[in-house]
C-alpha cells in the first residue's frame, strides 16, 4: 500500500509537471500575434492597391526624370500613369494616390520617389483623371532629380550597399535575441556618427536636404563627417536595418510632444516576443538618456507623460502636413519592455528560471501531500 501511494503521488506530480511544460512552451497566442506584412497596404482600398503596387515597380531606368520651368524657378518631377477599377472624382482620386504615395514610403526606407518630401500633399499636387485612366506627377526636389536618371539611381545603389555595410558590422553572434539587435540598432543611430540637424533644432541656417531619408542616414554627411538627420531619417534608417535583419518594423507619422515642426514627428513600432513596442530614435539620440524610448509601451512615463499622450499616430498640429491618410497604427503594449539587468547576475537568473522554479515547488509540495495522505491511509 505504501509503494502504490508513493507511486501514486509521483505520478501525479509528474502529470502537473508535463502540464505546466505544455503551457510554457505552446504558443496559444499564435491567432493574435501582431503581424506588420502588409499591414499599411492592408488598410487601402482597392484602387489605392493598384497605385502602391505601381509606385513599388517603378524603375529608374524607365522612369525619366522630368522639369518645368515656372517664373525662372525649375521644379522636377516624374509622371506615373495607371488604370483605376473605379476611379471617381478628382479629389477622391487624389486621396486615393496620396494615401498609396505614404503608404510606400512608411513600408519602404528605399521608395526613392518618396525620399524629396514627407507630405503627401507637396509630393502630389494634383492628378488628372480620364475614364479610367490616372496620371499625376510626384515632384522632386533638386538635389534628388537635378542630376537625372543615372544619378538618383547611383544614390540608390549607394544607400543599399552602405546599409549592407552597416549592417555587417554588427556581427551578431548566433545567439543574439531579437531584443539585443534592436538594443544595438538604437545605441548605433544614437551614436557620434549621427546628429539631429542643428538648423531644424535652432530654426536658422540652412537644413540639410536628406535629412528625412536613407541616403542621408547611411551616405550623405555634412562638413564635419556625421550624417545629419531628422525624425524621418531615424525612423527610416531604424527600420532599414530591422528590414535587414528581419525585425518586423514599422515607420509611423503623426505629432510628438517636443518635437520640431510643430510637432510633426516619425518614429517606429516593433514586434518583439509577440508585443508590440515604441521606439524613438531621435528622442534617444536628442535626449539624455539613450534608451529612454527603446521599446515603450502606450503607458511608459516619460518627462511625466505615457508615450500615447506624447506619441499621436497619424495627427498633425501643422497647418502644412494637414494630410496624414487616415491610417491606424497597432496598438502597444501598456507596459514596455522587460529589459534584463545588464549585470547579468543572479536576479537575471531566477527572473529567466522562475516558471520552473515555482512549478518544481508545486510539484515537491503536492508529492509531499499526496504521500502524507497515503502514510495516513496505511496507519
Amino acid at each position: 500500500m505504501k509503494t502504490r501511494s508513493t507511486v501514486f503521488a509521483a505520478t501525479v506530480a509528474a502529470i502537473v509537471l508535463a502540464a505546466s511544460f505544455v503551457m510554457i512552451v505552446s504558443d496559444d497566442s499564435s491567432a493574435s500575434d501582431p503581424v506588420f506584412s502588409g499591414y499599411y497596404y492592408n488598410q487601402l482600398n482597392t484602387d489605392e492597391k493598384a497605385v502602391y503596387d505601381k509606385l513599388e515597380s517603378l524603375d529608374l531606368d524607365s522612369t525619366p526624370i522630368q522639369s518645368d520651368v515656372v517664373g525662372g524657378a525649375t521644379y522636377y518631377h516624374i509622371t506615373v500613369s495607371l488604370t483605376m477599377s473605379s476611379a471617381g472624382s478628382s479629389d477622391v482620386v487624389l486621396k486615393e494616390v496620396r494615401n498609396a504615395w505614404l503608404a510606400t514610403k512608411m513600408v519602404d526606407p528605399m521608395a526613392w520617389w518618396a525620399w524629396s518630401y514627407d507630405d503627401p500633399a507637396a509630393a502630389i499636387p494634383s492628378v488628372s483623371v480620364s475614364s479610367s485612366t490616372v496620371s499625376f506627377k510626384i515632384m522632386m526636389t533638386k538635389q534628388y532629380a537635378e542630376g537625372g536618371e543615372t544619378a538618383l539611381k547611383g544614390m540608390v545603389t549607394d544607400t543599399a550597399a552602405a546599409i549592407d555595410a552597416a549592417v555587417s558590422g554588427f556581427d551578431f553572434s548566433s545567439t543574439a535575441s531579437t531584443a539585443d539587435k534592436i538594443k544595438a540598432i538604437n545605441s548605433y543611430l544614437c551614436g557620434s556618427d549621427f546628429k539631429y540637424d542643428p538648423a531644424v533644432s535652432s530654426g536658422s541656417g540652412d537644413k540639410c536636404p536628406y535629412n528625412g531619408t536613407v541616403y542621408g542616414a547611411f551616405v550623405n554627411t555634412g562638413a564635419d563627417g556625421k550624417h545629419i538627420l531628422v525624425c524621418s531619417g531615424y525612423a527610416a534608417a531604424f527600420q532599414a536595418i530591422c528590414d535587414k535583419l528581419g525585425i518586423p518594423c514599422l515607420t509611423v507619422f503623426g505629432t510628438a510632444a517636443g518635437s520640431s515642426s510643430n510637432d510633426l514627428h516619425a518614429w517606429n513600432i516593433v514586434i518583439l516576443e509577440s508585443k508590440v513596442y515604441g521606439v524613438d530614435v531621435t528622442f534617444d539620440a536628442t535626449g539624455k538618456d539613450s534608451t529612454a524610448y527603446l521599446c515603450v509601451g502606450a503607458y511608459t512615463v516619460n518627462n511625466g507623460v505615457t508615450f500615447s499622450q506624447s506619441h499621436q499616430p497619424f495627427v498633425s498640429n501643422n497647418t502644412d502636413y494637414l494630410y496624414m491618410g487616415g491610417f491606424v497604427s497597432y496598438d502597444l503594449e501598456d507596459s514596455g519592455y522587460p529589459w534584463p539587468a545588464e549585470d547579468g547576475g543572479i536576479v537575471v537568473k531566477l527572473t529567466e528560471f522562475a516558471p520552473w522554479i515555482v512549478i518544481g515547488l508545486i510539484c515537491a509540495l503536492l508529492a509531499y501531500v499526496l504521500y502524507s495522505i497515503g502514510k495516513k491511509g496505511e496507519q
